[in-house]
């Protein structure tokens, strides 16, 4: 089985326009060669074994904390502004998040 590449190198995205692939873990196989499924596509949870890449590609949510804390820890603290409840938990909790989780979570 042989990974689709994009230009410029990278795994080919299908048309997505829901935004329901992921852009940054995408993995893309060449079908079998005949069939009754030649020419037909499937997608699938990123809860199946593929080998060679990571079963899951890690956990978003942890991606996700650091990169809204990374970008909005500055105002987030200066301004401390007055989240409703559920966001004001996943700020907090964002700022807890270390550099090695991010990692793992990758």
């Amino acid at each position: 089985m042989a990974i689709e590449s994009a230009p410029g190198g990278g795994n080919a995205l299908p048309d997505d326009p829901g935004g329901a692939f992921c852009r940054d873990a995408h993995v893309a196989l060449e079908g079998a060669p005949a069939g009754p499924l030649v020419g037909l596509r499937f997608a699938a949870k990123d809860i199946f074994d593929i080998k060679g890449h990571r079963t899951g590609f890690g956990n978003f949510r942890i991606t996700q904390a650091s990169e809204i804390w990374a970008n909005h820890s500055a105002w987030i603290t200066a301004a401390r502004p007055k989240f409703g409840r559920g966001i004001r938990e996943r700020m907090d909790w964002a700022s807890g998040v270390e550099p090695d989780e991010v990692r793992r979570a990758r």
